[in-house]
């Protein structure tokens, strides 16, 4: 019976020890490639007419230069551009540092293969406007070189301001926020309130979303968490990026707002797990359009 019960436990260990060494090896060598399209209608109260059935591809955290794997950025992309949409966004940490060797030259490329009717639109986060190599301040050098790079894809960068998408009479309103983490999120001079449409507010870190559902935001869509990059069971993430751990990953009610955080294509080490990458379609309806 001794005998017994020793192979039991051996192989109970070496299970165990499998087990350990194959999670490992999904984590690091499948799911960081393995890209999860999420397709979701948003319901949104006072939607204006023209914009019911509004198509929003949203990418975010590429963190290009650290190591993502192109053939992910190259399907995320392709399958942000066969969906038509009338626009897509990208959410911030366009690179993994902003300092002076950032890809620009893969920034350009890669949003130049994006495509929307009304353009594409994006937004900074804590990675794009901070160079590690200089402290971690906010660096205007970086986020100048940045916007060039942006620029040259034919993004358009919002920081701390907003456009206006027409249909006829109706307007959509995006406004894209600067980064909380690098002290550049000034919502009280963007003007996110719109009083007679609806306002789709783009921000890196979805910290802000309490601030801008307060100030009149019905859409907000974030990134910065990648879902917690690596969720174990029964556990969850083992660190959180966010003062509100709840919105870790997806939709959220916010006050009268709805906040959807995409959990990103890059990662900070080539881990992943339970924490997919992430794609995101959006259509817009009319949440009081008649049956």
């Amino acid at each position: 019976m001794g005998t017994s019960l020793k192979i039991t436990r051996r192989r109970f260990l070496h299970g165990v020890g499998g087990g350990i060494v194959a999670g490992a090896a999904y984590a690091v060598g499948v799911e960081p490639s393995w890209l999860d399209v999420t397709e979701r209608a948003l319901a949104v109260p006072d939607l204006p007419r023209a914009f019911d059935g509004y198509r929003i591809a949203h990418l975010s955290d590429l963190h290009l230069g650290g190591g993502v794997p192109a053939s992910l950025l190259e399907r995320a992309v392709r399958a942000a551009t066969a969906f038509e949409p009338d626009l897509v966004v990208v959410t911030g940490d366009v690179v993994d540092d902003g300092g002076p060797d950032a890809p620009l030259a893969d920034v350009t490329a890669v949003l130049g293969e994006c495509h929307g009717k009304d353009g594409v639109l994006c937004t900074l986060g804590n990675h794009d406007t901070t160079s590690f190599r200089e402290g971690g301040q906010l660096c205007e050098h970086a986020v100048a070189r940045l916007r060039a790079a942006i620029e040259g894809g034919g993004a358009d960068l919002l920081r701390n301001r907003f456009v206006r998408v027409r249909r006829g009479r109706d307007a959509l309103r995006v406004v894209g926020l600067g980064d909380l983490w690098s002290g550049d999120f000034e919502p009280a001079t963007t003007r996110v309130h719109e009083p007679d449409g609806v306002t789709v507010a783009l921000s890196h870190n979805p910290d802000t979303a309490p601030e801008l559902a307060r100030r009149g935001a019905k859409i907000i869509l974030s990134g910065h968490t990648h879902g917690g990059q690596v969720c174990v069971p029964f556990y969850g993430p083992p660190w959180i990026p966010l003062r509100h751990p709840e919105y870790l990953a997806g939709r959220f009610d916010v006050g009268a707002a709805q906040l959807y955080v995409n959990r990103g294509l890059g990662f900070s080490h080539r881990v992943r797990f339970r924490a997919r990458p992430e794609t995101t379609l959006l259509t817009l309806r009319r949440a009081n359009r008649p049956a």
